[in-house]
């Protein structure tokens, strides 16, 4: 059986139509892993970055650019990723058209279905009919996916699969991230004990709730033992004006607390170098974060927003009194498993030198 839903597509030209890091996020790091493994095993890979091409080209002057390296490339599989961004409607219609003309198979994979639930009635009907009678594959990302489709009246093909977003990084780039890093952040790794780490692909609002949970942590900071810190990980503004009072509020726990933005290394390697990723969210999806941070043998501190994988330890969506009960277990657990405090501080950032990095 196939570790991943692409790998029939070896040897094969591929058509890659998303977004590719910066800003670092888990459809981007998905994208760039999956372009990797493709040309690793043959595969001629064309990527266009619908987010950027978009925002420097006019509605016409994008779909003309799309239309004509989509004729020129020939591609045998168009992978679509994903329907929630800005251009989606020009886009879909484009590659139907083009799969036509050329005979492409034309495969969705949806990483996230919470922008349907903003979305109207006709929206859906016509995204409804475009899937009906132009895409042969259906891709979506995890139950949560499957979910935000039924909650929604999405059509679900006979084809559609539930794959992982999760594909294993290349302990050959170790080296290259962690010096991305900036040495503050390291500095501030070597005092703590025990570092959790929070990520975003930005600190923003659904529902007039903060997405990500930056409001449970920043509660969480008044809580938390002296010998922990607590890593944010931001990759781009949204919400500038929450962004603003978020950070405002962050800084003031700068003893505990230390924000990293426009970092452009992928996130692995930190996860690695923490003790415990949070996960607070308040609607989610299959989070890249959360199986690196299993991959790496990491406890996991997660919202029950929607299914998580094992062994995940789960609190009540929101309830700040649940999620604090919870960090303070995994705390209990991580004191009684530490030797010496100092030990581990050392340990865990002695390793940015790239000797150490291979040694480990």
């Amino acid at each position: 059986m196939a570790m991943y839903y692409f790998e029939q597509c070896v040897k094969q030209r591929v058509l890659i139509v998303g977004m590719l890091p910066p800003p670092l996020g888990g459809i981007g790091v998905h994208i760039k892993r999956k372009c990797a493994f493709l040309r690793a095993h043959g595969a001629q890979v064309y990527v266009i970055d619908v987010c950027k091409e978009s925002a420097v080209r006019s509605k016409i002057g994008y779909a003309w650019s799309l239309m004509r390296r989509v004729l020129s490339f020939q591609p045998h599989v168009v992978y679509y990723h994903t329907l929630s961004l800005r251009s989606n409607f020009v886009e879909l219609i484009l590659l139907i058209m083009l799969k036509w003309c050329r005979g492409s198979k034309l495969v969705i994979v949806e990483h996230s279905g919470r922008f349907l639930y903003a979305r109207s009635w006709l929206y859906k009907k016509i995204l409804n009919m475009c899937i009906c009678v132009g895409v042969d594959e259906q891709i979506l990302m995890g139950q949560p996916m499957v979910q935000a489709y039924r909650d929604n009246d999405m059509v679900l093909l006979p084809s559609m699969c539930m794959a992982q977003a999760f594909i294993e990084p290349d302990s050959s780039e170790e080296f290259t991230h962690i010096q991305q890093y900036p040495d503050v952040l390291w500095q501030f790794m070597r005092t703590k004990n025990m570092l959790f780490i929070l990520n975003a692909s930005s600190i923003s609002l659904w529902q007039n709730q903060d997405l990500y949970g930056f409001d449970l942590a920043i509660t969480l900071l008044a809580d938390l033992p002296e010998d922990c810190g607590l890593i944010c990980v931001v990759g781009a503004i949204n919400n500038q004006r929450y962004h603003d009072s978020v950070m405002s509020a962050l800084d003031r726990w700068s003893e505990k607390v230390y924000v990293m933005t426009g970092c452009h290394a992928e996130l692995w390697p930190l996860i690695k170098r923490a003790d415990c990723l949070l996960r607070p969210t308040r609607w989610d999806t299959a989070s890249v974060s959360i199986q690196e941070a299993l991959f790496l043998g990491k406890p996991v501190i997660a919202s029950n927003a929607c299914v998580r994988p094992e062994p995940c330890v789960l609190f009540e969506s929101g309830n700040y009194e649940d999620f604090l009960a919870k960090v303070k277990t995994v705390y209990d657990q991580y004191t009684r498993q530490c030797d010496s405090a100092d030990a581990q501080s050392c340990a865990r950032c002695g390793d940015h030198d790239e000797q150490s990095v291979h040694a480990n």
